[in-house]
């Protein structure tokens, strides 16, 4: 996912129009909250086109931290502290993009109860803040040890390289190839494989 940094005059001169979401309206929770206004300055969110715009639905508390919800993305927190780039994640790992935030803005926060506070009327991010995404296709490897590689990353050919391909009955071919130890770009964040020599299998939709 490529990132763009946009200056602090541009910010302003979209910050009528509600920018990184479509409309300026302030959004309250149905707990009684008001999300503070500008704590979310900009937005790259990936979006599959087949699904529903991403919305920012709720926020919760708990352990002393904040985690902001994305439809099916998560960004976590410490609110005394807050980060200016909130990384997303689902429940398996993927990455989904990223918020760039106004700690001094967040740091609000602290005073909420801990627990969830969904939004009365969540807002969708507007066109420029989303990364449109094939509904279909290779997405996401997961290695032999559970491990995920999402984001932008590279199969090498040669030795270390692809082995074979498979046809399974349920209509989809499987690849199987082995990833040379190594930094896999992941959005802002890189990992490094955890074995010598791992196997990992991508799905594509083929009939």
């Amino acid at each position: 996912m490529s990132e763009i940094a946009f200056v602090e005059e541009y910010r302003k001169e979209l910050a009528k129009t509600g920018y990184p979401f479509v409309s300026p309206l302030p959004l309250t929770t149905t707990t009684g909250y008001l999300f503070p206004l500008g704590g979310i300055a900009d937005a790259s969110v990936y979006y599959d086109a087949a699904g529903s715009i991403p919305k920012l639905t709720a926020l919760e508390k708990s352990g002393g931290r904040i985690t902001l919800i994305v439809g099916d993305y998560c960004g976590t927190f410490d609110p005394s502290l807050p980060d200016e780039i909130v990384t997303l994640w689902t429940e398996e790992k993927i990455f989904g993009g990223i918020l760039v935030c106004d700690p001094d803005r967040l740091r609000t926060l602290q005073s909420w109860p801990s627990g969830l506070h969904p939004i009365r009327e969540p807002l969708p991010f507007c066109p420029a803040a989303l990364e449109f995404i094939p509904p279909v296709g290779v997405q996401r490897f997961r290695a032999d040890t559970g491990e995920v590689f999402s984001g932008d990353t590279a199969i090498v050919s040669g030795k270390d390289g692809v082995l074979e391909t498979r046809s399974a009955s349920n209509r989809f071919d499987y690849v199987r190839v082995n990833i040379r130890p190594g930094r896999f770009g992941m959005g802002k964040r890189a990992i490094r494989s955890r074995s010598r020599k791992s196997s990992a299998s991508m799905r594509t939709d083929r009939p």
